[in-house]
């Protein structure tokens, strides 16, 4: 018996109205920041990006807070803004909505084999075709509100994937759980540079897919370069090559990491060494940030009147100083490391075990191992921006249904805290609730986790080898 097919006008009028659900409710997270809320982070880029455009060198000329790969995020947005800031954050916000959608394309890719090329034709041809009206109505667009045209930019480009390709459940159920991480974090990533370290995971994990060891080394170098933490991700990469003996494999993922690390690094260690090591340097000196793990809980004791803190602002973010928090900040790393090594242990003897049935190691294994250092490093640093959160983004979508559930809730706890209620954090118990619900929440998950690398045979649902 055939099921019967929607009707075409009912179809097109269910998606039309999924996408002004859509461009609505982005307008709605986005509310404060279309009321002029000031994001420190792009005038920060807009300076750097100024400086290097006339001629000045990183870290020689001027000091920097960033990796050197950073800049390449940094740059295009300044070449047509020619030195005015609102135009600056406008074009930034376009690159990061363009990541966003390559981002999109990759996570399919990542899926199963998928046509990008047959998409991006369809949408120019479609765009050719359509022209005119589209110029004018974009044009329009861009002159009410450039977030609206970015939108609107979006939606067209799923719209274009979801017409040309013949996209399975799995991958539609994928397409749809990014889109909504992408919608609740838009906050987040379309102000900061951190998705375009999430392109370089993807097409890290893209290359692990595809069996490509020296892309694999290359892109994570470059994450690396951009950003630091996704350095994580080289104990599960390398144990994923070694715990079947790939050695061959293993040689030339190193290589062309540390390959591509010293030509990222050497000259401007061989400019100025000490100069160089200066944004590293830079956050050790920094307090508890405000929404950390030991930060939260302390401020969770302040509501309490059992903790005396102080909040001050330092190195361009807000932390807080009480009794005893030097300890905690001593005791941090070696929390990390003694933490890092114990999963890394499970790690390599889930791999071990795998190897030794002579079964391949998945894909989702490598994720839930990537995503656990993560948090790891997250939960033990001193400083917890809200931006972390998008780190986690590729390795949830390649795992199950009670991950991606979990990660929702973190998503949605996150921007309750930042930017919803973010300055009543220090006075009001139910937001200091909610930040503790979220740090809490991210340690229950750490600790699944692992009690899935230690009995892996309940678990890794989704196996993409």
């Amino acid at each position: 018996m055939m099921l019967k097919q929607p009707h075409p006008i009912r179809r097109g009028l269910t998606v039309t109205g999924g996408f002004i659900a859509f461009v609505g409710l982005f307008l709605v997270i986005n509310h404060t920041i279309l009321r002029g809320q000031s994001i420190r982070d792009i005038e920060l880029y807009f300076d750097y990006s100024q400086q290097i455009l006339t001629g000045n060198i990183p870290y020689l000329d001027f000091a920097a807070e960033y990796p050197p790969a950073a800049f390449l995020a940094m740059l295009p947005p300044q070449l047509f803004a020619q030195g005015n800031l609102e135009q600056y954050r406008i074009f930034f916000a376009a690159e990061m909505v363009l990541f966003v959608l390559w981002g999109g394309l990759l996570v399919l890719a990542i899926e199963s084999p998928f046509n990008g090329k047959l998409a991006l034709q369809s949408f120019l041809r479609w765009g050719f075709t359509w022209g005119l009206i589209i110029v004018a109505i974009a044009a329009l667009l861009f002159w009410l509100s450039p977030l609206v045209f970015l939108i609107v930019l979006i939606i067209t480009a799923i719209g274009s994937i979801w017409r040309t390709q013949r996209l399975n459940a799995q991958q539609k159920q994928t397409l749809a759980a990014y889109g909504i991480y992408i919608l609740i974090l838009s906050p987040l990533w379309l102000w900061r540079y951190d998705f375009f370290v999430v392109l370089l995971t993807l097409i890290t994990l893209l290359s692990l897919r595809r069996a490509r060891p020296i892309f694999v080394g290359v892109s994570l170098a470059l994450g690396i370069l951009a950003k630091l933490y996704p350095i994580v991700m080289l104990p599960p990469i390398a144990l994923f090559y070694f715990s079947p003996r790939a050695y061959s494999a293993l040689t030339k993922f190193l290589l062309a990491l540390f390959i591509t690390l010293a030509i990222g690094i050497a000259p401007f260690i061989w400019l100025d060494a000490q100069q160089f090591i200066s944004f590293l340097t830079y956050h050790q000196e920094r307090p508890l940030q405000l929404e950390s793990l030991p930060a939260g809980l302390a401020i969770l004791l302040k509501q309490w009147d059992w903790l005396a803190v102080e909040k001050v602002f330092s190195h361009s973010s807000e932390g807080l100083i009480f009794a005893g928090d030097q300890l905690i900040l001593h005791f941090l790393p070696f929390l990390f490391i003694s933490a890092a090594s114990w999963s890394s242990y499970w790690l390599w003897r889930y791999f071990s075990c795998v190897s030794h049935k002579g079964a391949q190691i998945s894909l989702g294994a490598i994720a839930s191992g990537c995503l656990l250092l993560h948090l790891i490093f997250i939960l033990s640093n001193k400083v917890f921006s809200p931006q972390y959160v998008i780190w986690l983004l590729p390795f949830v979508l390649l795992l199950g249904q009670r991950d991606r559930f979990i990660y929702l809730c973190v998503c949605l706890l996150t921007i309750l805290v930042y930017p919803t209620f973010y300055d009543r954090l220090m006075d009001s118990l139910p937001v200091a609730l909610l930040l503790n619900m979220r740090n809490g929440l991210m340690v229950v998950w750490s600790i699944l986790l692992v009690q899935t690398l230690r009995s892996p045979q309940t678990y890794f649902t989704r196996m993409t080898s």
